[in-house]
């Protein structure tokens, strides 16, 4: 009668005789020292299956395992343990109990959560779908859009008014605003360039803003009635360009009484009413409109130097052109913005009006001035000295206040 073990470190089936009971020896698997049991604490007898045929070719793991060193006197050497390991323990059962349980408010969020999940599918749906009635049935409630192009003729001396500026925007007191008024009554302050000719003259009133053609530059009337999209814009915008305006001319309208006096009197440089060309006379020719768009040639810009209403824009640009474009710029203080770039085709025909009757002319006393078109990259210069481009030699007799 034979002894039957397995050994605890590898699994393996042991058989050894009964007179090896409570001896020592080696796992022949695992080689690890090990005390043989008892007839009464060893398993049962196991029949052996009969050794699986191993196909030719492929190793035999049911072969004899190799010569174990001989053992001591008081071990033995299991060598008819089989080869076959038992199957692995089945895994322990899981205690559901005492997993740890998602509590019940915490359950609520989640299911409330996916419930929120579900009402957006038709909530994003219900918007999709208005917004797409509001853009084919209800375009009055979508922002207005400017499209299409203008139109722009080519005119010789336009018969342009002066615009007037209210004496009150100018600054200083009453006394000091008429007389600088009177002065330039008699002798108006011209700001001259190659762009165009700006004249500033005194009036009981104000002062009277005129402008007319430069030396490299003619007038290009873009006609703003001939566009209904941007009609439409000006009619919801219009109000909000003047008030941009208007602003620009009481910051700077401010200060030039005063300034003007230091320079009839002497007491400042005749160059600091250069920037008024600018800041005060453009807004005040170009209008809400004309004051937020330019002209885009290639990569020069030139600013609006007249408006009609809403019904056309002048600007001052190159001879001969036959296209160009008007944009938006940046107005500092302005939450609104041109919302396009049009294109303006150029009639092939020129209109010649007449000359104006009071144009601005050359003063030697007053700074001449000359400037280029903006580029994208390049900032404003300031008007330099330039003679008058119609050759007309400048006025050099002093005015009758000054010889008194």
């Amino acid at each position: 009668m034979a002894i039957e073990f397995v050994c605890p470190y590898c699994d393996a089936q042991i058989r050894v005789p009964d007179k090896a009971a409570g001896k020592s020896g080696k796992c022949p698997r695992c080689v690890r020292k090990l005390m043989v049991p008892r007839v009464s604490a060893a398993m049962p007898a196991v029949t052996a299956a009969p050794p699986p045929q191993v196909a030719p070719g492929l190793p035999d793991f049911n072969a004899a395992p190799p010569p174990v060193p001989a053992a001591a006197d008081d071990e033995i050497v299991f060598a008819d343990a089989a080869p076959d390991v038992l199957p692995p323990p089945a895994p322990p059962a899981v205690n559901l109990a005492a997993l740890p349980q998602v509590s019940t408010s915490v359950a609520r969020k989640l299911k409330k959560r996916r419930r929120s999940f579900v009402w957006m599918i038709p909530v994003v749906f219900g918007l999709l779908l208005c917004g797409s009635l509001a853009f084919f049935y209800f375009p009055e409630l979508l922002p207005a859009r400017v499209t299409g192009e203008l139109t722009a003729t080519r005119m010789t001396f336009p018969d342009l008014e002066p615009v007037l500026i209210d004496k009150a925007l100018l600054g200083g007191t009453d006394e000091e605003a008429r007389s600088v008024l009177t002065d330039l009554e008699n002798q108006p302050i011209p700001l001259i360039s190659s762009l165009m000719q700006v004249q500033l003259r005194g009036t009981s009133r104000g002062l009277d803003v005129y402008v007319t053609a430069g030396a490299d530059t003619m007038f290009y009337r873009v006609d703003l009635a001939s566009n209904p999209s941007l009609q439409t814009w000006l009619e919801k915008h219009s109000a909000d360009l003047e008030d941009v305006r208007e602003r620009q001319l009481a910051r700077a309208g401010k200060s030039f009484v005063p300034v003007t006096k230091g320079v009839q009197s002497g007491q400042t440089m005749i160059a600091d009413l250069v920037g008024y060309r600018d800041t005060l006379a453009l807004p005040a020719l170009a209008g809400g409109l004309g004051y937020h768009v330019v002209a885009r040639n290639k990569t020069q810009l030139y600013p609006c130097v007249y408006q009609q209403a809403d019904q056309a824009l002048y600007f001052l640009l190159p001879p001969g052109l036959s296209e160009f474009q008007i944009e938006g710029r940046a107005v500092s203080g302005s939450k609104i913005s041109f919302p396009a770039k049009l294109t303006v085709r150029v009639a092939p025909d020129e209109v010649t009006v007449g000359p104006r009757k009071s144009e601005p002319k050359a003063d030697a006393a007053k700074p001449a001035a000359e400037d280029t078109p903006k580029t994208d990259d390049e900032p404003s210069r300031e008007l330099q000295d330039k003679p008058d481009p119609k050759g007309e030699k400048p006025d050099t007799k002093p005015s009758e206040k000054s010889e008194s």
